[in-house]
C-alpha cells in the first residue's frame, strides 16, 4: 500500500497567500514582516500559510480521500502568524472547523482591501508606546503549552518579537494516589538560556528524572500548578495542570494570577492538600481547559 504524504503549498501559493492577507495574521493582526536588528538590508518574515483541510491524513481537520490538488490550492491556504497556526491547530483542530477558518480569512482579506488592518488598544501602546512622545520598548510575552497526552512534556512559548532571556519555569504536582506522601514530585525548577522572538523551547522532559518516574503509575491522578517567567517580561504566567498518567490530562492559565508564582498549598498535610485540590478544580470552569496535545 503506497503511503500518503503530506500536501505542501507551492512557493508561489505561499507568497499570494501572504501579500492578500497584507503580511498581516488573518486570526490576530499582527504584522509578520520586521526589519532585522544587524543587517539594514534584510528583514524576518514570521508569517506562514497553514492548510484549512490538513496536508495529510492524520492532520488537523483531515478530510478523507481529499486529492492533492486541492490541499495545495490557495483556497485551502490561510495567512497565519506561528502561533497562530499553532493554537488552530491544537486540539486536533476541533475548535477551528475549515468553515471557521474560511469565515477568519475571508474576513480578514476583505479588511486588507480597505487598507486598514484594525488592532487592539494594547497592541497599539506597546508598539508606539502609551505617551506618543516617547516610544516604549517591547517587552518578551511568555507562555506554556503541555504535549503528549500520555507522557506530557513542557513547551516553553515566546508569544513576542523580541527575544525572551533568562527563562525560569516550575512545575509542582502532586500524586492524588499516594496519599502517604506529603511532598510534590521532585520535579525541579528549571532555567532556559533565551527563545527567539515567535519561536518555543523544548520540549522539557517533566518525568524521566529517576527519582521522579518510580513514583508514577497508569492512571495515577496528577495536580497541581506550573509557572513561566522572566525578569522583563510583560506578565508571569500561572497554571493549572491535571494529568491521569499514561493517559490523558488538561492545561489552564490562571488569569488573574499575574506573578508567575506556581500555587502551592499552605502546607503540605493531607488536610491541607485535599482543600487545595478542591479550590484548584473549582478555579477553572470545564470550558477553559485545554486538553493536552500531540506535538506538531
Amino acid at each position: 500500500m503506497t503511503k500518503k504524504r503530506r500536501t505542501n503549498f507551492p512557493t508561489s501559493t505561499i507568497n499570494k497567500l501572504a501579500k492578500r492577507a497584507a503580511f498581516h495574521c488573518s486570526k490576530c493582526k499582527i504584522s509578520t514582516l520586521s526589519a532585522a536588528e544587524l543587517d539594514n538590508e534584510e528583514y524576518s518574515h514570521t508569517g506562514q500559510a497553514a492548510h484549512i483541510i490538513a496536508a495529510s491524513p492524520k492532520g488537523p481537520r483531515a478530510e478523507a480521500n481529499a486529492i492533492p490538488i486541492k490541499l495545495s490550492s490557495i483556497e485551502n491556504g490561510i495567512y497565519l502568524c506561528q502561533i497562530c497556526a499553532k493554537h488552530v491547530d491544537d486540539n486536533r483542530g476541533i475548535d477551528f472547523p475549515p468553515e471557521r477558518l474560511q469565515q477568519i480569512k475571508n474576513e480578514h482579506e476583505k479588511l486588507t482591501r480597505t487598507c486598514i488592518i484594525p488592532m487592539s488598544p494594547e497592541r497599539f501602546a506597546q508598539i508606539v508606546g502609551a505617551n506618543t512622545s516617547k516610544t516604549t520598548p517591547e517587552k518578551p510575552d511568555l507562555a506554556l503549552r503541555f504535549i503528549y497526552p500520555e507522557s506530557p512534556a513542557l513547551v516553553l512559548i515566546n508569544q513576542s518579537p523580541v527575544v525572551a532571556k533568562n527563562i525560569k519555569w516550575a512545575v509542582a504536582l502532586w500524586n492524588m494516589d499516594l496519599p502517604e506522601r506529603n511532598d510534590p514530585l521532585p520535579i525541579p525548577v528549571s532555567t532556559f538560556d533565551f527563545i527567539r522572538a515567535n519561536q518555543e523551547g523544548g520540549p522539557q522532559n517533566l518525568f524521566g528524572l529517576p527519582t521522579v518516574k518510580p513514583l508514577l503509575k497508569r492512571g495515577d491522578r496528577l495536580f497541581g500548578s506550573a509557572s513561566v517567567c522572566s525578569p522583563d517580561c510583560i506578565q508571569g504566567r500561572t497554571y493549572i495542570v491535571y494529568i491521569v498518567w499514561g493517559k490523558s490530562g488538561w492545561f489552564a492559565e490562571v488569569r488573574e494570577e499575574k506573578s508567575g508564582n506556581i500555587l502551592i498549598p499552605p502546607n503540605f498535610l493531607k488536610a491541607s492538600r485535599d482543600l487545595y485540590f478542591k479550590t484548584l478544580e473549582s478555579m477553572i470552569s470545564i470550558d477553559s481547559r485545554i486538553p493536552i496535545g500531540t506535538a506538531r
